[in-house]
C-alpha cells in the first residue's frame, strides 16, 4: 500500500532518526557539527542507507552541499566497501558508492582473502570520527579498529546499533 497510504518504516526511518539525533547531541557536546564528521558504516542494508540518507540531509541543513555530505560517508556491506565499480547493488545503495579513484589511493593493510578492503583498512584510510554498526556481526568492532580510530580522533563516536544485543558489533566494555 505504499502508493496509497502514508507509511513509516521503523528499520529505515526510526533507526535513522534516533542515530542522527544521537550524533547531533554528541557533536554538540564536542563543540563540532555533523557536517564536519567522516563516517564509516559497517552495514549497507536498509538501516545503514536510511541512516546515511538522514545524515546527508542533516549535513546539508548545516551548510554542506549534497556532494560534500556524500564524500564524508563510507558504507561497507558483506561484499566490501560500496564503490562506483561495485556490482549487484540495490538502487538505494548507489548514492553511497565511493569513487574508485578515491579508493585507488588508499593503503591496504590487510586483506579479507580476495583483495577486498577490510573494515580496518577503511577505518585506517578514511580516518573517521564516527563508526556506525548495522551489520549484525557480533564483535566486528575489534580492538585494532577502535585503536585505529583513537590514533586520529580524540573522541570517536562509535554506535554499534545491531540488535539483539548478542549481534551488536561491540559491547560498551569492548569499546572502553
Amino acid at each position: 500500500y505504499r502508493d496509497q497510504l502514508c507509511c513509516f518504516n521503523d528499520d529505515i526511518q526510526g533507526t535513522a532518526a534516533v542515530a542522527v539525533g544521537t550524533l547531533m547531541a554528541a557533536c554538540l557536546a564536542k563543540g563540532e557539527q555533523l557536517r564536519d564528521q567522516r563516517i564509516v558504516f559497517a552495514g549497507a542494508g536498509s538501516a545503514g542507507c536510511g541512516i546515511a540518507d538522514q545524515i546527508v540531509k542533516q549535513m546539508m541543513a548545516e551548510g554542506a552541499s549534497k556532494a560534500e555530505a556524500h564524500s564524508r560517508i563510507f558504507l561497507m556491506s558483506r561484499d566490501g566497501l560500496l564503490q562506483a565499480s561495485s556490482t549487484g547493488l540495490f538502487e538505494f545503495q548507489r548514492p553511497f558508492c565511493t569513487p574508485d579513484e578515491v579508493v585507488a589511493r588508499w593503503q591496504q593493510l590487510s586483506s579479507v582473502g580476495d583483495g577486498r578492503l577490510s573494515l580496518l583498512d577503511v577505518v585506517a584510510n578514511v580516518r573517521p570520527s564516527v563508526l556506525i554498526g548495522v551489520s549484525g556481526q557480533a564483535g566486528l568492532f575489534t580492538k585494532a579498529i577502535v585503536e585505529s580510530m583513537l590514533a586520529h580522533c580524540e573522541q570517536p563516536l562509535i554506535l554499534p546499533l545491531s540488535n539483539p544485543t548478542s549481534q551488536a558489533e561491540a559491547q560498551p566494555v569492548d569499546l572502553l
